[in-house]
């Protein structure tokens, strides 16, 4: 992808976009994984000062199984969520948003390729950690602020994050 790609500069932006991925192909989460999943959605909320989350599907229906039951765990906590299908690619969503949260995806990388700093980049390392046992190797460490087990986000170097990404101008 490209920055060609990013229309944030467009965008009225709100809320965050959380990614359904992460987890692959399951039928059910399970409690402990809900409750940490909305736990790790509840503290980006409040980081990020919103309270609109979107949950965009994986496009494999088969991902998204479990996202009924992490819809009732938010609305349990006073969270109103609402569902984004993937019928649009990425790059026509991800501007809408302040950020975009979840465990290392093929959507975070894209997000972070097409807008670099203009749209927040929050990684759950600790849920992440159920499928890369290093996850901060999987997407750029710097370019992505991380939730970690001490309930912190880190803060992200911006000045480093051009510099490392290889960007094309198509």
């Amino acid at each position: 992808l490209s920055h060609n790609f990013c229309n944030c500069k467009n965008e009225q932006k709100k809320g965050l976009l959380f990614l359904v991925s992460g987890f692959g192909e399951i039928d059910n989460l399970g409690d402990k994984y809900l409750r940490k999943l909305t736990h790790n959605i509840k503290k980006s909320l409040e980081f990020f000062k919103t309270s609109k989350i979107t949950i965009r599907h994986h496009p494999f229906a088969t991902y998204n199984k479990w996202v009924p039951d992490l819809q009732n765990c938010l609305k349990k906590e006073g969270i109103i969520s609402e569902i984004d299908y993937a019928e649009e690619h990425i790059s026509h969503v991800a501007c809408k948003y302040i950020g975009v949260i979840g465990m290392p995806s093929m959507g975070l990388r894209d997000t972070i390729m097409m807008c670099g700093d203009k749209t927040k980049i929050v990684c759950f390392e600790n849920l992440s950690k159920v499928r890369y046992p290093f996850p901060k190797g999987v997407l750029f460490q710097k370019e992505v602020m991380w939730l970690n087990d001490k309930n912190e986000i880190s803060n992200i170097n911006y000045s480093s994050v051009s510099n490392n990404l290889n960007i094309q101008k198509i």
